[in-house]
């Protein structure tokens, strides 16, 4: 599912370039690989600015160690080559140097993964590095070390970190970017007061109910990874500029954007997020499991019409617009084969026909949660399940949320009831009912957070709302206690905007 056909070049610029730009790491700081079929070593330059890299500044090791390209690589490209030779399975390495993950390394601890399960699955492996100068052997032997050890991701003393993939420099970013989060959402919970962590029978539970994030992934020793799972698009055949549009392309576009605008707002870190819309009474459009935001393409997006099979249906032929960035169509038919690996069959007279998904495409659990919701609620037409860093750290504590501290904050959130834990792991459909048009918006402790609307637009609205009330209070208890507006204003409120 992960779109591997570019040049390593490519792929390696663009990654740092979105690195630096979303503050992970700093113009000198930093350093991604990415091990080719020929057993080639693509790697970013020391020294360049990691703000403006070019497929031309990516330097290229060989197999017998000569160095091709017009710069020196990163001075830790010894360690880079050998985790690749301790576990050949790899194919990509992402090291960086963000603030969160920074400040577990200066006291030398690891994220506490039993705060946040969905990231901690999707992470995977966690190991510990000791401290060692930059680009000495000494930093080699302790990479290799963890890694030889079965890390997938490690903290290194007085340094950074590392994340490492066996599928593609894309799925190692995610994972990067999912570690930085479980670190973030930490540090705010322990601003909000106690820190709740779940049991090893609860994590057990949640796994059973939510089922984890990973997307058909192997660990870098060739073990399956989480649940078998199918990504799914339609082809991207084109004839002469023109090419057969499925019905639900404007509904596509929606949902696309506002999932690239979330990544780029920082509400949704890697592939932590489901996302989806209404198309029909009983349809929806959701995000496919275990690929990134950034990566995401309008052929990406899933569409589930009910429990047994999903159909997308030609609706008409025409000019696709240049933001749909590719082409897309329906002469194909999904079939499924015994092993449960999709494959595309042609028809033979080149005629579009409905493509034929199954459930697998994304994961039952949240799946079912999109699904609940939109059954019970015919008002409701968006939904966004997500983690942002301010609101998880809230639900990962004691602490609560007041939403009449503020007028805004009201007229979008209005009340922001929680499910404890318990309470979801008992009875997952008790969410559904949580919802309503006067709490729009809750959250499961330890588990997410969740926004709904009549359309996405609102939803996105009130996830951003939310995370920034979060932030605020967190803001508010250093100087004391928030004081919410007294009652008589909060009626006004309610009488002035409608809200009754």
């Amino acid at each position: 599912m992960y779109k591997n056909d570019r040049h390593p070049a490519e792929q390696l610029a663009e990654t740092m370039t979105r690195i630096y730009q979303n503050g992970l790491t700093s113009t000198s700081g930093g350093n991604l690989s990415v091990m080719d079929e020929d057993g080639s070593m693509w790697i970013t330059p020391g020294s360049i600015d990691k703000g403006t890299l070019t497929p031309e500044d990516i330097v290229r090791v060989l197999p017998d160690g000569t160095i091709e390209g017009r710069h020196k690589p990163s001075i830790e490209y010894k360690f880079h080559r050998k985790i690749y030779q301790v576990r050949p399975h790899i194919r990509a390495i992402v090291h960086a140097h963000p603030s969160a993950l920074v400040g577990y390394s200066l006291v030398q601890r690891l994220p506490e993964v039993s705060l946040f399960p969905a990231a901690a699955e999707g992470i995977g492996k966690i190991l510990p590095i000791g401290y060692a100068v930059p680009g000495s052997d000494d930093l080699v032997d302790c990479v290799t070390q963890a890694y030889a050890a079965g890390a997938d991701a490690a903290i290194m003393a007085n340094h950074g970190a590392i994340t490492a993939s066996s599928i593609s420099l894309a799925d190692a970013y995610n994972r990067f970017e999912s570690l930085v989060r479980l670190a973030q959402i930490e540090c705010w919970a322990r601003t909000f007061g106690q820190v709740s962590c779940l049991t090893d029978e609860q994590k057990g539970r949640f796994a059973e109910v939510l089922s984890d994030h990973t997307a058909n992934q192997q660990d870098c020793y060739g073990e399956q990874r989480g649940s078998e799972y199918c990504a799914v698009k339609t082809s991207s055949e084109e004839t002469k500029g023109k090419t057969q549009l499925p019905m639900d392309l404007p509904e596509r576009r929606e949902l696309l954007y506002w999932t690239k605008r979330a990544a780029a707002q920082r509400l949704i870190a890697g592939n932590l997020f489901s996302f989806s819309r209404r198309t029909g009474e009983d349809s929806f459009l959701i995000n496919p499991r275990g690929m990134g935001a950034f990566e995401m393409e309008l052929t990406d997006l899933v569409h589930l019409q009910d429990r047994q099979t999903t159909q997308i249906q030609p609706a008409h032929t025409g000019m696709l617009q240049p933001q749909d960035r590719q082409t897309i169509s329906c002469k194909a038919q999904m079939e499924e084969t015994q092993d449960g690996q999709a494959q595309m069959e042609e028809t033979q007279d080149g005629q579009a026909q409905a493509m034929q998904f199954t459930p697998r495409q994304v994961p039952e659990a949240l799946w079912s949660i999109h699904q609940r919701i939109y059954r019970d609620h015919p008002e409701i037409s968006a939904i966004l399940l997500n983690y942002p860093e301010a609101m998880m750290g809230l639900a990962c504590s004691d602490a609560e949320l007041e939403p009449r501290s503020m007028p805004e904050i009201y007229m979008m959130l209005r009340t922001l009831p929680h499910l404890s834990l318990q309470a979801f792991l008992e009875d997952p459909d008790s969410l559904s009912r949580v919802l309503g048009k006067a709490t729009p918006v809750t959250y499961v402790q330890n588990g997410f957070v969740i926004s709904t609307a009549d359309r996405l637009q609102t939803a996105f609205d009130r996830m951003e709302v939310a995370e920034s009330a979060a932030q605020a209070t967190a803001a508010a208890r250093l100087f004391g206690e928030v004081a919410p507006l007294p009652e008589e204003e909060v009626r006004k409120i309610e009488e002035v905007f409608h809200l009754k």
